[in-house]
């Protein structure tokens, strides 16, 4: 069986057609043909057949969609594994891989193509009919593979056209469709002026080189790149060599790093920081007085924004940043354009919920612009901006983005890739139900930190696995992370591990209940954060939300809250604040602003909540007001959403123990009357509060345990 995915899907056995017909069962077929061999849990396929949107039965409709699908194509084509499902048929098989094959190592060397080559590279052009994987709409795995799918052709294409232009066989007309396809690819402007000229039409080819400036101008404010302004002074002088097999003139050289770069990357890397960083700004300003050459002040600039960031100095280190952009957009270098937008990334933490001040968009540019082949340089983009998105868009999106970091790490065996992309995920995904997952994560990224003889990458780790193993119930293994990652942050001098390091104050203090301390303990992780993120706001966000939760674990009624209608980026994080605000209002028996802020949240809309880093505290939140609100409905519906998690206990982003999940199972139980089950529960956090040390909690487990005895 062949399946062709470059284009509307099409499946055959030799001359007979058996495309599946129906809309899900196609979509279905292109998720598991994205990644042949591999198994593709249920969930994820849901998520393509439905867009993320899928109905409450989804796991039996997509059982019935593999069982028609099966039908369709042959059961022997699919196969059922643990967790989803693995298509069997051989890669060789899918149109769309062996263009993936085939085509890079055509397009690797710079000679021109051999008849040979080109005849191999037109028969995989030939397999192009149109949008590939379009069954799969916009969903984010289908939009990257799509994307590099796209590239790949650009580039076979304009090689194909070089090839032809260098044989003289290429015709201006099929020179201007490629243009036209793509006018933004300076290479194809390129050859279609080099066609003209050696067709006699020397007029043509000039106001060709206007067209392409004027569209670049338009379309980015830049002037064509120097390859395209030098063929244009040799079209104005006739220089012999544009009648040459190849163009020998043009050719933009790599420039060896600039001295003072050196001599300040060897300050840097003895610890000198503000000696780098001064050796580099005045080499710097010097390079610039006698007009240096731009890619080597680009790659300065980058430098100098690492550094400057280590030092914790982020307002330089965003000059610098913004500094290198225009210079990369301006050279028109994807690859410095790349490493721009990952040092305008940082170290790969969420550090605002700002769109204006996100790197997103700058990181997305990047993967645009760079070549789609397979690359570290690609996998650190994708990692990268997971987590900067991850505070602004659905966690599904942020995690292809991982995934896609995850792949492309594999595939080209580049370690400190593989490092970043394992970080992206341990950030992004930080499902409830995957602790189990995120704990092996976490572990495979301190391996790869000793094998590569890396602290820094401990120190990513390091943060995640505290937050898993306090969630696994082991406090002590949280709290000797947080350890390690103290002595780290004071060895490295890094002050984004500073930082996380510093919630290990919250978590001790919040454990036994000392609120007076844990409030200093939070003043003293927003002062690190004020040095240690690039948007100071965010430390002092997070430093607002654990206060007010602090202040509700005591009792007290904040002063002052954000009006009920602010609106937050994220679903789960919008409704933990209206919960938030249901508590306090009922603390101050407003009972009707309490049920106003939680009127929404009906059972519909908290059974699609992503299980995202907020979920389990909308739990203990929810079982406050429900159970202020004797709403019995809603508790229920809380209930039997969070029942699976009953082994969990809950610490929030900020690092403040709020309880077994047990003992909050244990309230929504006795809210809607199952005195019983409540009984059950408040026993089980009981053992759990008294194992680790959490007095006051193991107090109001009893309580709670006597009264429904009682």
């Amino acid at each position: 069986m062949d399946f062709a995915v470059l284009g509307p899907l099409r499946c055959t056995v030799g001359s007979d057609d058996v495309t599946p017909q129906r809309r899900r069962e196609a979509a279905l077929l292109c998720a598991l043909l994205l990644d042949p061999g591999a198994s593709i849990p249920a969930e994820t396929l849901a998520a393509a057949v439905w867009h993320d949107a899928p109905p409450e039965s989804w796991p039996k409709a997509l059982q019935m969609h593999v069982l028609r699908l099966r039908e369709t194509i042959g059961r022997s084509q699919i196969e059922t594994t643990g967790s989803g499902y693995r298509l069997t048929a051989p890669a060789g098989s899918i149109d769309a891989y062996v263009f993936e094959r085939e085509l890079p190592p055509l397009l690797a060397t710079a000679a021109p193509l051999d008849a040979d080559a080109e005849a191999r590279l037109s028969e995989q052009l030939a397999r192009w009919r149109g949008v590939p994987f379009e069954e799969l709409g916009e969903w984010p795995p289908a939009v990257f593979a799509r994307r590099r799918l796209r590239e790949l052709r650009a580039d076979a294409l304009d090689a194909r056209g070089a090839s032809r232009v260098t044989q003289g066989v290429a015709s201006v007309a099929e020179l201007t469709d490629l243009v036209d396809e793509d006018p933004l690819r300076e290479q194809r402007w390129a050859l279609l002026m080099l066609a003209l000229y050696r067709a006699g039409r020397q007029t043509e080819a000039l106001q060709a080189f206007q067209r392409a400036r004027k569209t670049l101008t338009v379309e980015f404010g830049l002037e064509p790149g120097p390859e395209l302004v030098a063929l244009e002074r040799a079209i104005l002088d006739h220089d012999a060599r544009l009648d040459a097999r190849e163009l020998a003139f043009g050719a933009r050289g790599v420039s060896s790093p600039l001295e003072f770069q050196r001599q300040a990357r060897d300050l840097f890397d003895r610890g000198q920081r503000a000696a780098a960083i001064a050796t580099i700004e005045d080499g710097l300003a010097a390079a610039r007085a006698r007009n240096g050459d731009p890619r080597s002040i680009c790659e300065a600039a980058i430098d100098l924004a690492e550094f400057a960031r280590a030092a914790g100095e982020w307002e330089r280190a965003n000059e610098a940043v913004d500094d290198a952009v225009r210079l990369a957009r301006g050279l028109d270098d994807p690859a410095l354009l790349a490493r721009a937008a990952l040092a305008a990334a940082g170290a790969g933490w969420i550090t605002t919920m700002d769109p204006v001040r996100s790197p997103a968009a700058l990181l997305e540019e990047a993967l645009e612009r760079l070549p789609s082949a397979p690359s570290a340089l690609r996998a650190r983009l994708h990692a990268r901006k997971a987590v900067a998105e991850s505070g602004m868009v659905p966690v599904a999106s942020a995690a292809a983005d991982s995934e896609e970091a995850l792949r492309l790490a594999a595939m080209v065996g580049d370690t400190e890739a593989r490092a970043v992309a394992l970080q992206s995920r341990l950030v992004v995904d930080q499902d409830i139900a995957h602790l189990a997952a995120r704990r092996t994560d976490g572990r495979a990224l301190l391996d790869l930190a000793d094998a590569a003889g890396a602290p820094a990458w401990r120190a990513w780790a390091l943060p995640e696995l505290a937050r898993v193993e306090a969630m696994r119930g082991d406090l002590a293994a949280a709290d000797a992370h947080l350890a390690e990652l103290e002595q780290l942050a004071d060895e490295l001098d890094d002050p984004v591990a500073r930082y996380h390091a510093a919630y290990r104050d919250v978590l001790q203090t919040t454990l036994r209940s000392d609120y007076a301390a844990a409030i200093r303990a939070l003043e003293h992780a927003r002062d690190a954060g004020m040095l240690a993120l690039p948007d100071p706001s965010a430390a002092a966000l997070a430093h607002f939300g654990s206060l007010g939760i602090i202040w509700l674990l005591q009792g007290a009624v904040p002063e002052s809250m954000a009006p009920m209608q602010t609106e937050w980026p994220q679903p789960t994080m919008d409704a933990t604040y209206r919960a938030y605000f249901a508590v306090v209002s009922a603390q101050r028996g407003d009972r009707e602003s309490a049920e106003a802020a939680v009127a929404g949240l009906d059972a519909e809309r908290l059974a699609v909540l992503p299980h995202d880093p907020y979920w389990a505290s909308l739990v203990w939140l929810l079982s406050v007001a429900f159970d202020a609100l004797g709403d019995r409905e809603k508790a229920q519906t809380v209930y039997d959403l969070a029942v699976p998690f009953a082994d969990v206990v809950i610490v929030d982003l900020g690092a403040t123990f709020l309880g077994a999940m047990a003992h909050h199972l244990g309230v929504l139980a006795t809210t809607f009357g199952a005195d019983r089950v409540a009984a059950g529960h408040f026993a089980a956090a009981l053992e759990v509060h008294e194992r680790i040390g959490a007095e006051r909690w193991a107090s109001s487990s009893r309580t709670a345990l006597d009264k429904v005895w009682a």
